[in-house]
């Protein structure tokens, strides 16, 4: 994804990377380092069936919500403060509004394959910020605490989602009817069998959309900007 706000930026959904090992931080600031040399994200846009699924079936998770919701999922913004814009970007996936259209949370949507799906719900089920933080080495609780930085606002959402049996053929219909430059990605929703893709059972032990709110703690506010303080000190170029 070569996109002129992410280059040569430390962006959300890697930031978990900055509060890792000393080593972790290493790899990605020399990543962010020879974006800004090359003047272009490493990320070339590579397909997966996975992120096809994701990225589709986001854009349901988004039709399931309140009205107060926006998709903005395409869009990356630029941190609000002018010290921070050249070093901190991200792109929420939807923003939620109060009934003034105040900006009031911001989401990220998640719809894994079945053990990333499992691992992250059961974190969301808990309801414990801290469970989220060792899920997934807290790749999603740290880009939504910087997505909440960014969209300045104090609480955070996390939500996963996996359709249920009763849900897949309206799915199928829906990507038959899709008219995007994008279909071949989705086409092998229609073609593969439901037991080849990601879909819950009727009657199983998860609810197919699984919702945390929380007020992201400002202490990891802090821990978050702090460690991109650090991160952008050590940058060469």
């Amino acid at each position: 994804m070569n996109n002129a706000n992410r280059t040569g930026r430390f962006t959300s959904s890697q930031m978990y990377r900055l509060v890792g090992s000393l080593a972790v931080q290493k790899t990605y600031i020399k990543e962010i380092d020879i974006e800004r040399k090359m003047q272009r994200c490493l990320d070339v846009g590579s397909y997966s069936q996975s992120m096809a699924w994701g990225k589709y079936m986001e854009t349901r998770v988004f039709q399931l919500m309140p009205k107060s919701y926006s998709m903005v999922s395409k869009a990356t913004i630029l941190h609000p403060e002018k010290e921070f814009q050249d070093v901190w970007s991200g792109s929420p996936d939807m923003i939620g509004f109060d009934k003034n259209r105040e900006a009031e949370k911001v989401s990220e949507v998640k719809c894994f394959y079945p053990k990333a799906f499992s691992e992250l719900t059961d974190a969301i089920l808990s309801k414990d910020v801290e469970q989220l933080k060792v899920c997934h080495k807290g790749k999603e609780y740290w880009q939504v605490v910087s997505n909440a930085i960014l969209c300045g606002v104090d609480t955070a959402e996390i939500i996963s989602y996996m359709p249920k049996q009763n849900e897949i053929n309206e799915i199928r219909d829906d990507v038959s009817n899709f008219e995007g430059e994008d279909l071949w990605q989705y086409r092998f929703i229609i073609e593969r069998s439901d037991s080849e893709l990601p879909i819950l059972p009727n009657d199983g032990f998860y609810d197919s959309l699984n919702v945390f709110t929380f007020k992201v703690p400002m202490e990891d506010k802090v821990k978050l900007t702090e460690a991109v303080i650090s991160a952008s000190q050590r940058l060469v170029s």
